[in-house]
């Protein structure tokens, strides 16, 4: 089954572009390509981070201007579209998953690389213990400048 899991993730990051650049224009664009042990590292203190429930160690992750896309946007009424732009826009979106009511746990599966971004595939008590992965692409600061939260099962629009 994890083979199978693995797979598919592949699959997803090819499909969703993650793998889109190459090692030559990321090297071009000043950015190191990204490497194994970063990513897994970055993975850990992630999850860590989100299991802490500290929005401003959770945003410092991201750059200024960064961009989210996540069905769960749409989902919960903050844009049709699923995107949101800057902190503050993101802010807003996080901050009721990790108030202090908040139960929300990360258990991370797997942290996958490629040029400029990495995959953290992890499990997430939130809906039931849903599947998830979170492609984040990096500047050349380490920060992150774009984020795209899949999910499986797959969060749909509600039919009303």
């Amino acid at each position: 089954m994890k083979t199978i899991g693995r797979l598919a993730c592949c699959l997803l990051l090819s499909l969703t572009g993650a793998i889109a650049m190459t090692i030559h224009a990321a090297e071009a664009a000043g950015q190191k390509p990204l490497t194994q042990a970063f990513a897994e590292a970055f993975a850990r203190d992630w999850v860590d981070t989100w299991n802490s429930h500290d929005i401003e160690r959770i945003l410092s992750h991201y750059s200024a201007d960064f961009e989210m896309r996540s069905p769960l946007i749409a989902l919960r009424g903050f844009d049709a579209s699923g995107r949101l732009k800057g902190k503050q826009a993101v802010r807003a979106y996080w901050e009721p998953a990790v108030g202090p009511a908040s139960t929300l746990q990360f258990e991370l599966l797997q942290a996958f690389v490629s040029v400029d971004s990495i995959a953290i595939h992890y499990r997430s008590n939130g809906s039931g213990g849903r599947l998830c992965v979170e492609v984040l692409q990096f500047n050349a600061d380490g920060l992150v400048i774009a984020g795209a939260a899949h999910y499986y099962p797959a969060i749909e629009p509600s039919a009303n």
